[in-house]
Parts: C-alpha cells; sequence; structure tokens
C-alpha cells in the first residue's frame, strides 16, 4: 500500500511538473497536500 502511495505520488509530481516546469518541488508537494486535503473535506 504505501510502495503504491509512493509510486502515484512520483507519478503525479512527474505530471506536474512536466505539464508546469517552472513549479518548484516544494509548490507541487504543498499544492498536492492541500488537494488531498480539500478533497477528503468534502467528500
Amino acid at each position: 500500500m504505501a510502495l503504491a502511495k509512493f509510486y502515484y505520488g512520483n507519478l503525479n509530481a512527474w505530471i506536474v511538473r512536466s505539464l508546469r516546469p517552472i513549479y518548484s518541488d516544494e509548490m507541487i508537494m504543498s499544492s498536492v497536500i492541500v488537494r488531498i486535503h480539500y478533497k477528503n473535506h468534502t467528500s
């Protein structure tokens, strides 16, 4: 489970990085975390 989550996290970060190369890793990680929290609170 942890490995799958780790792989998905890397894949998502790679997709975001390829789409928006000007974003830094910190911005990517924070946006992903915020998105996950937002989904959890709204669902």
